[in-house]
C-alpha cells in the first residue's frame, strides 16, 4: 500500500486548461460575438460542433467534453434570442398575408344590410301577465 500522494503528472496541461477556460466562460457568462454565435446556429456550425464534442468526448476528460456543450447551448440560445428584429422579419416573410378568398367576397356582398340610426327611439319593456314573482315597472 504505498500511495504516492505526489505523482510526477503536470498540473496544468491541455485538458485542464481547455476546462478552466470553459469554466470561466459559463460562470462569467461571457459570450462570443455576435458573428461567430450566428454561424454556431446554421446546420454546418452545429455539426461542426458536434464532431468537436465527439473529439472532446474521445480524447479528453468527459467533464470538458460536458462544459463544451453547456457553453455551445448558451451560445446557441443567445444568438437565436438574440436579434428580436431579425427574427420578427423571418416570420413575417414566412407568413404572408393571404388575398381575400371568394367565400370572404361573397359574405361581403351578400351581408344583410343593418339599420343604422333608424328607429333608435324605440323601448322595450318586457311583459307578463302572470305578475307573480314582479315588481311593477
Amino acid at each position: 500500500m504505498n500511495y504516492n500522494l505526489f505523482n510526477n503528472e503536470p498540473i496544468f496541461t491541455l485538458e485542464n486548461g481547455i476546462g478552466l477556460l470553459l469554466a470561466i466562460l459559463i460562470i462569467f457568462d461571457l459570450k462570443v460575438e455576435n458573428n461567430i454565435a450566428d454561424l454556431l446556429n446554421t446546420p454546418l456550425g452545429m455539426v461542426i460542433s458536434l464532431l468537436v464534442f465527439i473529439l472532446f468526448l474521445i480524447y479528453m476528460n468527459p467533464i470538458v467534453a460536458i462544459l463544451f456543450i453547456i457553453y455551445l447551448y448558451e451560445t446557441i440560445q443567445l444568438s437565436s434570442t438574440m436579434n428580436p428584429q431579425k427574427r420578427n422579419n423571418n416570420l413575417v416573410k414566412m407568413n404572408e398575408p393571404m388575398d381575400s378568398l371568394l367565400e370572404e367576397k361573397i359574405v361581403q356582398q351578400k351581408a344583410p344590410i343593418k339599420n343604422k340610426n333608424k328607429n333608435d327611439n324605440v323601448s322595450f319593456k318586457p311583459f307578463e301577465e302572470n305578475n307573480l314573482n314582479m315588481y311593477p315597472y
